[in-house]
C-alpha cells in the first residue's frame, strides 16, 4: 500500500493492525511511527520493512519507493495507492486506488489560519497565488512561494507522477528463466491452474492477484502465444525440482 509517510501511512497501518494483519512499514514510515508510539498509539503486529519480510505481510511505503528492490523482488505485486488524488494516481506499477484524503478544503484552510493567528503565511501548491490574495484581504502577511504558485497539477500528482526508471522496473529474469509475476509484460494472459486446468484469459494484474491469493507465483510458460500462457505454481519449489 502506497501512502505518504506521515499521517496517511499510519492511518493505513492502524486499519490493518486492527484487522489482525501483519504490517511491514518502510523505514521512512516506521521512523515517524515513533512519534505516535510516544503519544501512546501502538501498531501491534507491525515492524520495519526489511529484505526478510514474510510474504503474508502488508507492505506500507511512500509512493516514491513503490519500485524499491525489496518490493520489486519480494512483494505479492498487488500495489494499491491510498490517496486523495483518485484515479490520477493510477500510474505505472499501480493496480488499484483507494481514495482517502486528509487535506482541508478552502474554508478549512481559512479556519486553520484564523485559529493559529500567524505573523506570516507562506503558501505552496494548488492555487497558491489566489489563496495568498484571499489571506491578504483578511489582513494576513501572505505570499505564494516562488515555484509553487501555479494551479494544481493536471497529470499524475506528486510522488505518483515519478516515472519508473532503471532499478524501478521489475527485475529482468535470468537468462534461460521464465518471467514471473511483475516481470510479465503482456497486458493479458491465459492462466493455467496448479494442476494444468485452463482457468481462462485474465489481465496480468488479475492473474498475479489470483496466484498471490493462493500464496503462489504466476509463471509465464509459453511467451510466444497470443496472449502468453502462464501457470500458477510455487516457483521456488519448481526451480528446486528442476
Amino acid at each position: 500500500f502506497l501512502a505518504y509517510a506521515l499521517g496517511k501511512a499510519q492511518e493505513v497501518m492502524a486499519v490493518f493492525c486492527k484487522a489482525g494483519l501483519s504490517v511491514a512499514a518502510h523505514g521512512s514510515v516506521w521512523n515517524l511511527c515513533g512519534v505516535y508510539r510516544a503519544a501512546g498509539i501502538k501498531f501491534p503486529r507491525s515492524r520495519k520493512l526489511s529484505d526478510r519480510h514474510r510474504r503474508d505481510s502488508v507492505l506500507v511505503l511512500p509512493p516514491r519507493f513503490r519500485a524499491d528492490p525489496i518490493v520489486r523482488d519480494h512483494a505479492p505485486l498487488w500495489v494499491v495507492a491510498v490517496t486523495g488524488w483518485g484515479g490520477r494516481a493510477a500510474t505505472e506499477g499501480i493496480h488499484a486506488v483507494v481514495q482517502l484524503s486528509d487535506h482541508a478544503d478552502h474554508e478549512g484552510i481559512l479556519e486553520l489560519v484564523e485559529a493559529v493567528g500567524p505573523s506570516r503565511v507562506h503558501v505552496v501548491h494548488g492555487y497558491a497565488q489566489e489563496l495568498a490574495g484571499t489571506l491578504r484581504d483578511r489582513g494576513y502577511d501572505a505570499h505564494a512561494v516562488a515555484g509553487h504558485s501555479g494551479p494544481p497539477e493536471t497529470g499524475a500528482p506528486g510522488q505518483f507522477g515519478q516515472p519508473l526508471h532503471g532499478r524501478a522496473r521489475p527485475r529482468r529474469q535470468a537468462a534461460g528463466q521464465p518471467r514471473i509475476n511483475g516481470q510479465i509484460v503482456a497486458p493479458e494472459v491465459h492462466v493455467l491452474s496448479e494442476t494444468g486446468e485452463h482457468l481462462g484469459v485474465f489481465t496480468t494484474a488479475e492473474a498475479i492477484k489470483l496466484a498471490a491469493d493462493r500464496g503462489l507465483d504466476l509463471v509465464e510458460v509459453t511467451a510466444d502465444a497470443s496472449p502468453p500462457v502462464c501457470r500458477i505454481l510455487d516457483y521456488e519449489r519448481h526451480k528446486t525440482r528442476g
